[in-house]
């Protein structure tokens, strides 16, 4: 034990000194200091002064809007109605949902209460494979009218200029899609609370490095924004209605079509509002075994930024020395100030006081690591399935 406690001290400390570098990380690219890709310098050389003003400026395609929902929650219509105030000249609404779902009545209202925005329903019982969320894409899919496609949970929340800053990108033909950071915002219950902190830190953090230090472009299903030919010829969504991860596929498949997958720093609120513990834990056990089967060998490095869990096993391990809780503390409170700085750079609008539950965050991430080492099944939506390589899905 005399070995391992010193090894453990000297983790605690890597895995701060990693913290500090995806704060850096994350400084980057939300600060615009860095774009996640240039606009073309110069337009075509046949362009007109005009046509060029227009080429770098007022790039603003038609894009199809496709929203997935299963299900109500008492922030849906906050989240589906910021969709529908967009500050965009030409776009379309597709939710696309199974016919008895319960969020059908309350697209229906919109449809009524904003009569200005074009609000398409595509509903069916049909099941085209085991990712619910894809069975959903495969039915509003038919009804796009435009190329340009974006791909937006029910979760989202979004400003008025998202669109814009989003779409922009297109400008350059080889760019084959692009996704957004996501920032979590919530409250009226601990799970909400806790749902915010994770996206603020882990997931944003690591999104961030993984962009800077890496050059991986680490695709949220969250925001997604394509051309519906160049998903044609990946074999559209039905080449992955049997894999979890349908996001990561996506990416992987538009990067071997050698497309350019980007990374836009413009962020996507993800609104967690009332969300309870329950759904906090199963998501995350769910994002983990993904993550477990994604990235191989690249899974153990998660635990190189969470601190405050090696902090709590040095602690134990060390007998509840003095020494031990000393750097349980210190590692706890240097946490929190992280993480409520990250939110301050992102603007989360939390206040200090949620970033108390850090350390508890942490811990209960740290726990849910492990499941995936001896859990091979996920539960989504109602359903139970296998989870194989690659996170492709089979019936047990």
């Amino acid at each position: 034990m005399s070995l391992i406690n010193p090894v453990l001290f000297s983790l605690v400390l890597i895995t701060c000194f990693c913290c500090f570098l995806q704060l850096y990380s994350v400084f980057k690219l939300t600060n615009h200091s860095e774009k996640s890709i240039p606009l073309p310098e110069t337009p075509p050389l046949e362009q007109t002064d005009e046509e060029e003003k227009n080429y770098t400026e007022e790039f603003l395609p038609p894009v199809s809007i496709l929203k997935p929902l299963q299900g109500t929650d008492p922030v849906l219509k906050t989240n589906l109605s910021s969709f529908c105030e967009l500050d965009y000249p030409d776009y379309e609404l597709v939710f696309c949902l199974e016919k008895e779902d319960p969020a059908l009545s309350l697209v229906r209202e919109l449809k009524e209460e904003y009569p200005e925005v074009s609000i398409k329903i595509a509903t069916d019982d049909n099941h085209y494979g085991y990712n619910p969320k894809v069975n959903n894409l495969i039915r509003g899919l038919s009804k796009t009218s435009y190329d340009l496609v974006l791909i937006s949970d029910a979760d989202v929340c979004p400003d008025r200029t998202y669109l814009k800053d989003t779409a922009h990108f297109f400008q350059d033909p080889s760019v084959g899609m692009v996704t957004n950071l996501i920032r979590g915002k919530g409250k009226g219950s601990l799970g909400a609370i806790l749902e915010s902190l994770y996206l603020n830190s882990f997931v944003l953090a690591g999104t961030c490095s993984l962009y800077h230090f890496f050059g991986y472009t680490c695709v949220t299903g969250k925001s997604v924004l394509f051309r519906k030919k160049d998903l044609e010829k990946i074999g559209g969504f039905s080449s992955m209605k049997n894999f979890l991860a349908e996001d990561q596929i996506l990416g992987k498949k538009f990067k071997r079509l050698g497309k350019k997958v980007i990374l836009s720093n413009h962020l996507v609120t993800s609104n967690n509002s009332k969300r309870p513990l329950t759904k906090f834990f199963s998501r995350n056990l769910r994002w983990s075994q993904m993550r477990m089967q994604l990235g191989g060998l690249g899974y153990l490095s998660e635990m190189l930024v969470n601190p405050v869990f090696l902090a709590t096993v040095f602690f134990i391990l060390s007998s509840f020395s003095a020494f031990s809780f000393s750097a349980f503390l210190g590692t706890s409170f240097l946490k929190i100030i992280l993480d409520s700085i990250e939110g301050k750079m992102i603007q989360a609008e939390a206040g200090f006081l949620p970033y108390l539950l850090t350390p508890f965050k942490d811990l209960l991430i740290g726990l849910i690591w492990f499941f995936p080492f001896f859990k091979t099944s996920v539960e989504w939506r109602g359903n139970k399935l296998k989870l194989k390589r690659y996170t492709e899905l089979e019936p047990i």
